[in-house]
C-alpha cells in the first residue's frame, strides 16, 4: 500500500476553518438581525429565513450533518484502504471532504453521476499518486451501497405497492 499525507499545518487551518464557520452559522440569526440595521430593507426580507431558526435546532442540523460526512467519509476511507490505497484518515476526509462540496456545486444528471464522481475523485486524488483504478473501485463501490442499492430497493417496494392497489 502506498502511505501518503499533506503538508505541516494543513491539519490546524482545516480545524481553525471548520470551527469559524460553525459559529458563524449557528450565530447567523444573530448577525443578520444586527446588520438589519444598516443594511437595504428589500435585502433583509431575502434573508430573513435564518433568523427563524432557533440556535439548539442548528446545532442539531450541524451535528446531523457532520454524522452524515463522517460516515461518508469513513465509508470512502476504508474502501481506498480496501483497494490498497493507504491514506491517512485526516487526509482522506479533507480530500473527501473537497469532493463532496464539489459534487454538490456540480449541477448533473443522475445517469451520467457516476462519471462525474469518478473523474473528480481521479483529479482529487491524482496528487496522492495513487492507481486510478483503485479510486474508481472505491466511487463505484460507494455510489453502488450508498444511491444505487437503496434507490433498487425503494423501486421494488414502489413497484409491489402499485401492484396492491
Amino acid at each position: 500500500p502506498i502511505s501518503v499525507s499533506l503538508p505541516n499545518g494543513t491539519e490546524q487551518v482545516t480545524t481553525i476553518a471548520l470551527v469559524v464557520v460553525i459559529v458563524f452559522y449557528i450565530s447567523s440569526g444573530f448577525l443578520l438581525s444586527k446588520l438589519g440595521a444598516y443594511l437595504p430593507f428589500s435585502w433583509m426580507e431575502k434573508v430573513q429565513l435564518p433568523v427563524q431558526f432557533k440556535a439548539i435546532e442548528l446545532v442539531e442540523t450541524v451535528v446531523l450533518s457532520t454524522l452524515r460526512f463522517s460516515i461518508y467519509s469513513l465509508q470512502f476511507w476504508l474502501l481506498l484502504n480496501a483497494f490498497g490505497i493507504s491514506i491517512s484518515l485526516f487526509d482522506g476526509a479533507a480530500t473527501v471532504a473537497i469532493m463532496f462540496m464539489i459534487q454538490t456545486l456540480l449541477p448533473s444528471l443522475a445517469i451520467i453521476d457516476i462519471a462525474i464522481r469518478g473523474n473528480l475523485a481521479l483529479f482529487l486524488f491524482h496528487v496522492y499518486a495513487v492507481e486510478p483504478i483503485a479510486i474508481l473501485c472505491a466511487v463505484l463501490t460507494l455510489w453502488l451501497v450508498n444511491l444505487f442499492s437503496p434507490a433498487l430497493l425503494g423501486l421494488y417496494f414502489l413497484w409491489k405497492r402499485r401492484w396492491l392497489y
